[in-house]
Formats: C-alpha cells, structure tokens, sequence
C-alpha cells in the first residue's frame, strides 16, 4: 500500500470516528433530556448568571460532556470541568457507555496519524468545527473554533451499580512527578539559550552530579485544584469504595423521582487558600535543582 494511500484512508478512519462520537453524544443529550423531563434527578452546582439564566443541572451537564472544541476565550492550558452527579435510565447509561467507546476509537485514529503522519495530525484540530452543526446547536449556538483533545479524549463517568453515598472533594496540591534522564535535562536547559549565564550555571551542576545521583532527577509540574469523588457501594451488606477524579458529573442508575443518593456537595470553586501539608512519602528535595525546567533531585539517591 503506498504512502499516500494509507494516509486517505487513516484520514477517512478519522472522519467517520468523529462523526460516531459525535452522533452518540447527541443521542446521550437526547436521553439525559428525556430523564429529566420524566423526573430523574440531577445535581449540578450552579454559578449564580447560570441560575440567573435558569440554566439546569442537566443544561450544564450536556455542555460539559459535548465540549469537544475550545470555547471562545478559553486558555489553551485550560480543560473545563464541573462535578456532578445525576440519575439516569438505564437506555441513558448505555448511550454513555457507547460514547466512551467512540472516544476510545477516535483517540486511537488520532494516536496513529500523529505517529505515521505528523504534518496531517497539526490539522487536524482546525477541520471538525463545522462538520457537525447539531453539536453547535446542542451548545446553545457558542462559537467553535478547534478541537479540544483532551476534552475528546476523556471518558464520562459512569456506574452501573449505583452507590449508597457520593462525597466530592476538592484535592489542591496536585503534582505530576517524572523522571528525567540527564541527557533529557540537558537537551531542556540548552534549549533555553547555552549562552545564558543562569543557563550554564544549571548546566554545570548537571554535569556535575556522580552516577547515583544522576538517577533521581525529577521533573515536577504543579496540577491546578482537582475534584475527586468518593463513591461508597453496599452489595448485600459487603461496603465497597471508587475514588475517582470528577471532571466531569457522574451517571448512576436510577428511577423518576427517586432521590440521589446521599452525597455531599461541593462548591463549584476551589478554597482560595491552600493548606499546605508535607506527605510522608515526600523524597524530593525542597528546592528546585535546575529551577528553569523545574528539575529536582530525589532525596533518596
């Protein structure tokens, strides 16, 4: 198969992906309206322009899970998030389950063009905005202007078994910890500029480190505030527990009318202060090694 060819058809692969997910996030938004036309329950925490503007819980929970594109005025950094928790038919569910497998298969479209095909894949968040103008419409007619791909990407939380309690929380100090190679931190700080002075002094301690040493550099990325939520399931008297990362409002089972489980609400904005607290299980050192890359040492080595 030539080059050419296999880059049609990967394309083609993308296309009818995109188009399957977009259809199962309409049917989902249809079967969550229907729900909450027929009494199912739904808490979403609002902003008071959103109650202002009689926006429901499930107004915004099907903005949140049809937000494939980047917003106007949203920060390229930025994925937008809302917990929640929400009562559904067991047909609703089902849509959901299927659109995580759309999301699955569109993911692994796009991982394959952005290995086989980079230059296609640089494109490929600017080409969906109009194909689908249901999703526009969905959306309340807001502007859409490139895909989001980590909002594609992750998957909507659902439970098929349905929970006896739901705690949300706020986690704030959030970090991502990997290691780096000395050759990788090298290639990071020479990138800033080898002339620079605060960039040679860095490269000089680097270079400086013996070979144990040289094994516990660590690149440290702080996380913005996080929502994690602590579902608590009762099957036959045997009391289990999902803790979960909540970006996203969760689906459980349910019936019309019938109440969400007990749970505990959560504002929709983190403290405005951290409380900082030191984990035992802390090895890093308290200053940065190479602070222009945010490199520290691990205390054990």
């Amino acid at each position: 198969m030539s080059f050419a060819i296999e880059e049609s058809m990967l394309h083609t692969r993308l296309h009818d992906a995109y188009d399957q997910l977009t259809d199962a996030l309409l049917a989902l938004h249809q079967g969550l309206k229907q729900d909450q036309q027929a009494g199912y329950s739904a808490w979403v925490p609002l902003a008071p322009l959103e109650l202002t503007a009689r926006i429901t819980p499930i107004d915004q929970a099907c903005e949140l899970y049809l937000a494939l594109f980047f917003f106007d005025g949203q920060d390229s950094h930025e994925t937008i998030s809302r917990h929640g928790l929400i009562s559904a038919s067991t047909k609703t569910l089902s849509k959901a389950l299927l659109v995580n497998q759309a999301k699955t298969q569109f993911k692994n479209c796009i991982s394959a063009i952005k290995e086989n095909f980079p230059q296609l894949f640089k494109n490929i968040p600017h080409e969906f905005a109009e194909r689908h103008p249901a999703i526009r419409m969905a959306l309340r007619g807001q502007s859409l202007n490139r895909l989001h791909l980590k909002q594609c990407y992750r998957h909507i939380p659902v439970f098929t078994q349905r929970p006896i309690r739901v705690g949300f929380t706020w986690s704030m100090d959030n970090r991502s910890i990997t290691r780096v190679s000395v050759t990788e931190a090298e290639q990071r700080l020479l990138k800033l500029g080898e002339e620079k002075e605060h960039v040679q002094t860095q490269l000089n301690k680097l270079y400086s480190l013996d070979g144990q040493n040289s094994q516990g550099l660590r690149k440290v990325q702080l996380l913005p505030p996080c929502v994690k939520a602590n579902l608590v399931f009762d099957d036959q008297g045997e009391i289990s527990r999902k803790i979960l990362s909540c970006p996203m409002p969760i689906l459980i089972p349910g019936y019309p009318h019938e109440p969400l489980p007990d749970y505990k609400a959560l504002s929709i904005e983190p403290p405005k202060e951290r409380t900082r607290v030191k984990r035992l299980d802390n090895k890093l050192s308290t200053e940065a090694f190479l602070p222009s890359i945010n490199v520290y040492l691990s205390e054990v080595c």
